[in-house]
């Protein structure tokens, strides 16, 4: 297999079955996920490539839209302000929700039922883990 990387960080640019002539590539293994020597591509966006010890290394999980792997410390790393938007916005979409719930013809006890959930999670900004650490609380039955 043939990978392009970049020789500073190891971020894997592509992979391939056959070698770029144009472009920095290597031929290796993937000895370093427990592979025998078989020819498969991988995901940049999955893998790097440990270039002191010449292994393919997995990435973390990097599916957030608040996450980014930082290829010179090899860490996961978290956007505070979009992972503050991504936790106020699936509360907004919990909170939209439950707007049936307050409505003029529901019963009393259903709204006051309710609104002690609708209120949790307008205070979930308050929580001490905030944003890290989010505890949504549980809908009533």
């Amino acid at each position: 297999m043939a990978i392009t990387y970049n020789k500073k960080t190891g971020e894997i640019i592509t992979s391939s079955s056959i070698p770029f002539d144009s472009v920095v590539t290597e031929m290796i293994t993937k000895d370093g996920l427990g592979y025998d020597n078989d020819i498969e591509q991988i995901s940049p966006d999955d893998y790097y490539y440990d270039i002191e010890n010449k292994k393919i290394i997995k990435k973390p999980d990097t599916s957030k839209p608040y996450h980014s792997f930082n290829y010179e410390t090899k860490e996961l790393e978290t956007n505070q302000e979009l992972l503050i938007q991504s936790v106020i916005e699936t509360r907004n979409k919990l909170l939209q929700g439950t707007d049936w719930t307050q409505l003029d013809d529901i019963p009393k006890e259903t709204k006051i039922k309710w609104k002690g959930y609708r209120q949790q999670l307008r205070d979930i900004t308050e929580q001490e883990g905030f944003p890290n650490d989010v505890k949504f609380p549980e809908p009533p039955k």
